[in-house]
């Protein structure tokens, strides 16, 4: 259904053969915009039990989907996508504190007080160090997750996701449920360089 060499017209003839590459990614582009606004996503998870998706360049768009990340109508995906980002932002503002520039003053380092910064500033590194511990021995044989940015990224997600819920907090394994999110967003957007620079007029 979502893959393409699968699809069929009405008169059976498969679609998707004989076009170009940016072609075909347009056209499935398309067919998830369609399929996506159905709120059962019934023939989304069909196409996804069945392995259709496994070649796909919108792999992340799929997830998007299946985790609610992203919901139909797809016209207000971009608009979702956009207060997904300034939502993390105030979560990085929120959590991510440097004691030293509390506009208070006074805070003492040695201070137990939960409403001391330096006392939640160190909790916050033991957090961390935690969280790095596992973060740095995702997937070893993986050269993208030996990478100090994704690393970094990851820590900072994981982080924020361990203040915003303390119940659930951080809990060991959970680097790897966010790997692979990273690593399909991190590919559709090299099929979409790719793309790009076989034909520069795709935006």
């Amino acid at each position: 259904m979502v893959d393409i060499s699968l699809q069929t017209d009405k008169e059976g003839k498969r679609l998707g053969r004989g076009l170009s590459g940016v072609d075909k990614y347009e056209l499935e582009w398309r067919n998830i915009l369609d399929i996506a606004n159905d709120e059962t996503l019934y023939d989304l998870r069909h196409a996804a039990v069945r392995g259709d998706l496994r070649a796909s360049p919108f792999r992340s768009i799929y997830w998007a989907v299946f985790l609610g990340v992203l919901k139909p109508p797809s016209t207000e995906w971009i608009n979702q996508r956009e207060l997904n980002r300034r939502e993390y932002a105030e979560l990085k503002s929120r959590y991510m504190l440097n004691p030293h520039s509390n506009p208070n003053g006074g805070d003492d380092p040695l201070s137990q007080s939960k409403q001391s910064l330096w006392n939640q500033h160190f909790c916050d590194q033991e957090l961390c160090a935690v969280i790095k511990q596992d973060v740095v021995r995702t997937f070893p044989g993986v050269d993208f997750f030996r990478k100090q940015p994704i690393q970094e990224m990851m820590i900072n997600i994981l982080f924020c996701y361990a203040r915003k819920y303390p119940t659930m907090c951080y809990r060991q394994g959970m680097h790897e449920i966010l790997a692979p999110l990273i690593f399909v967003i991190h590919s559709d957007q090299q099929a979409l360089e790719h793309i790009r620079e076989l034909h520069p007029d795709v935006e």
